[in-house]
């Protein structure tokens, strides 16, 4: 199984335990926070350079697609390491309403200028708002969110250099020549045919 964007291993932890062998990749430090695990393979890397000699039968990635300079090739990269009538799960931002759009846009023109401590001291202390948003948002969790995973949502939305809003469409042009086993706003449970070409 392999986790791409696995971060400090939130979903990592969920997972791991779940496959006899995991592989989590990364581009940041944050990385280095996961736990280690005897079935666990820590990578710091590039997804676009990533290239193993095996590919996996399950793919997982949550929130990370959207923060490259191209989603869909990003996509595309991660399918190309999908073994034949392999499964994958993807988790994107989903395209919002205009007022919404406008307003993150003009926050995060200052945001993803800032330094990075500058801005996580700023998340940390913005992390009380994180559950109050859930609870308008009707998004209750089973167990609240930490102080300190309100802090790293914050900056994990406020701090990236890309990061695009998708619509429906643009995932079912994504999905296009897939199997589509499960489908939810933002998200999509596929599974690799061997008839699938890429576009250009």
């Amino acid at each position: 199984m392999l986790e791409i964007g696995c971060g400090a291993g939130r979903m990592t932890n969920v997972l791991a335990p779940l496959s006899n062998q995991y592989t989590a990749i990364d581009l940041t430090n944050a990385i280095n926070r996961i736990r280690s695990r005897k079935n666990l393979k820590k990578i710091k890397t590039d997804l676009m350079n990533y290239n193993p000699k095996e590919k996996y039968d399950f793919i997982f990635s949550r929130g990370v697609l959207h923060h490259f300079p191209n989603p869909k090739k990003a996509f595309e990269k991660s399918l190309s390491l999908l073994k034949e009538d392999g499964v994958m799960v993807i988790g994107v931002y989903k395209k919002r309403n205009p007022l919404f759009e406008m307003l993150n846009t003009l926050i995060r023109n200052k945001t993803t200028k800032m330094p990075h401590d500058k801005l996580h001291t700023l998340c940390k202390k913005a992390a009380f708002l994180v559950p109050l948003a859930y609870k308008l948002m009707n998004k209750g969790k089973k167990r609240p969110l930490t102080k300190d995973e309100s802090t790293w949502l914050l900056f994990d939305w406020f701090s990236p250099e890309y990061q695009y809003h998708l619509s429906e469409k643009e995932l079912d042009e994504w999905a296009q020549g897939l199997d589509v086993l499960e489908k939810k706003v933002g998200w999509r449970k596929i599974r690799k045919g061997h008839d699938h070409l890429f576009s250009d």
